[in-house]
């Protein structure tokens, strides 16, 4: 688990800005499931769920609503406003 953290927290490739560089990092979670041996006949997506998981994209996505959400209570801004 040390290597998920390190690829969540202390890398600056956290959110890529190229598409291939975020397939790189996919498969990265994607070899990590597969070490659990009862798991490796299960896809990928049924991997995520047993371990409780999100892709690597869904919680960037996720990152960025939380962000999204206390930069504009700290602005006093609106849903609406922001997507105007």
């Amino acid at each position: 688990m040390q290597c998920w953290l390190f690829l969540e927290f202390g890398l600056s490739a956290w959110s890529p800005h190229y598409a291939k560089d975020k397939i790189l990092l996919e498969k990265v979670q994607h070899q990590f499931t597969r070490l659990f041996p009862e798991l490796r006949g299960l896809p990928y997506e049924a991997r995520l769920e047993v371990l409780q998981l999100w892709t690597l994209e869904a919680r960037r996505n996720r990152a960025d609503l939380i962000e999204l959400k206390y930069s504009t209570a700290d602005d006093n801004l609106s849903a609406n406003d922001v997507a105007n």
